[in-house]
């Protein structure tokens, strides 16, 4: 969002650390604090990290040529591009103090005993003065504006650096939490991804407005240098917040293996008088949703612990057989590559019976008569490659041999699963 002002100077006779400034650059600066607003409340994780400190940065340094230039001419009249500069300004200010739905939600999901008080004071302490502050730039009038700057520095009194305090507690130097508040936050939410981005972006926001109105107090002080200083400490702040953020969402994306276990269980164990088909969908909705960075494949059998009829191999997934059912599920990178057709070919290849002939009759009418034995399950799936069996290698995510008796059914991403019935005595599966 840019709004018309075309490169207009004006000089400050109050209260000021600039002397002249470029009107196009302060409404720049907001319009990029302003879009990173946006980028949030849309919950679009990777925009705001990417755009964090380039749009930060900027914002808190007009903060004192916004205070100085728009708010110094309530009463003389100001121009229509300093009443449009006040009005974005009230606008991204606003954004960052607005309280989330998702990121309340999130929060109420996190049982934090005393460590829950302590954010919870923080975050009310933050949003208390956010509030005055959203007050004083919503003036108009000068007498106004000064009644409602002194009710906001007398607040601030009470702020007690609660920003820097939930920092502390995001990169673990504070004695007040049990450890760093997302990963905390991470455990609690079980991993869910979403929901992990929705509080990290939650915080971040309610720290911009921290480091906002912290600019703005001793701007309104007359304290120039530490406004700048302040300004810097939270640049560095917020450089070391987005690396933690995209830590954690990486951690979230690769080291999920216990707690998909886990949710499995839970939803097998909840679900276990469906068929197997319905069941196999069941766990495949569910993990999709929650895991979605990854492509899903889920195979369902009735119970069986022996080798002779089950046996079965999967990667970055789960095989449980608890609770009456056989279940296995795998993933792959949704980006790679589907199966070749010589890959998927292997189960063609899976030796589940050995055939064998028979004679007989008279000499005049002998025949012969062809039958087949079944191999047990573990003997024909020696007959996949040995990288296929023992490793997790680029090519399959799960490969398995299920007597047919067991009743197999399996849902999953497009495109994802090969099966093969070999007429007789077997279902054999491979993924990838």
């Amino acid at each position: 969002m840019n709004l018309p002002v075309a490169g207009l100077l004006l000089v400050a006779f109050c209260c000021s650390p600039i002397a002249t400034i470029d009107t196009s650059l302060i409404t720049d600066s907001l319009s990029l604090a302003n879009d990173l607003g946006g980028f949030i409340e849309s919950q679009d994780f990777s925009k705001t990290a990417a755009k964090l400190i380039s749009s930060v940065s900027p914002y808190l340094g007009v903060i004192g040529s916004v205070l100085s230039f728009a708010f110094g001419f309530l009463d003389t009249g100001p121009s229509a591009e300093l009443l449009a500069i006040q009005k974005l300004y009230k606008d991204v200010t606003l954004r960052f103090d607005k309280i989330d739905h998702q990121f309340s939600a999130v929060t109420r999901e996190i049982k934090w005993g005393s460590i829950e008080a302590h954010f919870g004071d923080y975050e009310s302490t933050i949003h208390t003065i956010s509030h005055t502050y959203q007050q004083l730039v919503s003036s108009t009038s000068k007498n106004e504006f000064d009644s409602r700057k002194y009710l906001f520095t007398q607040a601030f009194r009470s702020y007690q650096k609660a920003g820097e305090k939930i920092y502390d507690g995001i990169v673990g130097q504070s004695n007040l939490f049990n450890g760093p508040i997302f990963d905390e936050a991470v455990d609690h939410v079980k991993w869910d991804r979403k929901k992990a981005q929705e509080f990290m972006l939650g915080v971040t926001k309610l720290l911009i407005s921290a480091a906002g109105i912290e600019v703005a107090y001793y701007h309104l002080t007359n304290h120039h240098d530490s406004a700048k200083f302040i300004q810097h400490d939270w640049q560095v702040k917020l450089e070391t917040i987005k690396s933690k953020m995209n830590a954690i969402d990486h951690k979230l994306t690769t080291q999920y293996g216990h707690q998909l276990s886990t949710d499995v269980d839970i939803d097998i164990a909840n679900h276990n008088s469906l068929s197997n088909c319905d069941l196999a969908h069941e766990v495949y909705t569910t993990i999709a949703k929650k895991y979605y960075w990854r492509s899903w494949i889920v195979t369902v059998t009735d119970h069986s612990t022996d080798n002779h009829k089950f046996i079965a191999h999967a990667c970055s997934g789960t095989i449980n057989q608890k609770h009456s059912k056989n279940v296995v599920v795998s993933s792959v990178d949704p980006h790679k590559a589907h199966l070749t057709t010589t890959q998927q070919h292997v189960i063609n290849y899976v030796q589940t019976y050995h055939t064998f002939h028979i004679m007989h009759g008279g000499k005049r009418d002998l025949q012969k008569r062809t039958g087949h034995r079944r191999n047990n399950a573990d003997v024909a799936y020696s007959s996949f490659p040995s990288a296929a069996r023992t490793t997790c290698s680029s090519v399959y995510s799960s490969i398995g041999v299920v007597d047919k008796n067991l009743h197999m059914c399996s849902s999953s991403a497009h495109n994802r699963l090969y099966t093969r019935y070999d007429g007789y005595f077997y279902n054999v599966f491979a993924s990838g």
